[in-house]
């Protein structure tokens, strides 16, 4: 019987298969786009700046139309940035939206 859990992502990480990491729905446990990021960098299937590239630079070059000024860390785009602990992904400690702080050590400004 076929399963969908993270040991498909594991199979395609390690075949090199993935481009983009995007959904409209993470309802499971594991299916985040972070944990998904976290999972490959911990398991060693690709360095942090090319798993985070999957879901920002990747996404945004694979729909332009939708993702102008979103993607990258450049002039004239957006300029939200998450900064995250290392260990673990979904603990957010700062967050830089539209070129400002507006959470600072896990605190909303």
């Amino acid at each position: 019987r076929w399963r969908n859990g993270p040991e498909n992502l594991d199979v395609l990480a390690e075949a090199d298969l993935i481009d983009t990491l995007s959904t409209d729905f993470a309802g499971g446990d594991w299916d985040t786009i972070l944990s998904a990021i976290q999972r490959m960098i911990s398991r060693k299937q690709m360095p942090a700046p090319r798993a985070v590239a999957l879901a920002t630079g990747n996404v945004a070059r694979a729909i332009p139309e939708l993702a102008g000024d979103r993607g990258f860390i450049e002039r004239g785009k957006r300029a939200d940035i998450v900064i995250c602990d290392a260990h673990n992904l979904a603990r957010v400690r700062h967050v830089i939206a539209n070129g400002r702080l507006v959470v600072e050590n896990a605190r909303i400004l």
